[in-house]
């Protein structure tokens, strides 16, 4: 799917801290036809809280980087399976991403 959204509709958001161990980053990957995409990324090696943004309708979880097949460890935190406009934040385990793939508009 991110492959197929188009690049001009991609947006970043970066942590405002200074401080190595609170660096996040947020990408946004619209679709003209109303798809969405959210990618948090910690990166920052102890695990570590991110905001979502308020605009989530309904996203579901589609890949964690900290998973055992990527290579994380069992303790590492597990991002929620589905986010919306009602999650404040997430927690991300170090040096993590998690992909969430939103619903078209009257397709939730």
């Amino acid at each position: 799917m991110l492959v197929q959204l188009p690049k001009d509709l991609t947006e970043a958001e970066l942590s405002e801290g200074t401080r190595e161990d609170e660096r996040w980053m947020i990408i946004r990957r619209k679709d003209p036809a109303g798809g969405i995409a959210l990618i948090f990324c910690n990166l920052s090696t102890a695990a570590l809280t991110v905001p979502v943004p308020p605009e989530a309708p309904a996203f579901a979880l589609a890949l964690f980087t900290g998973e055992r097949r990527f290579g994380g460890t069992p303790a590492a935190p597990l991002p929620p399976a589905v986010i919306d406009s009602s999650s404040a934040r997430i927690v991300l385990a170090g040096f993590s991403a998690a992909l969430y793939l939103g619903a078209k508009a009257g397709h939730q």
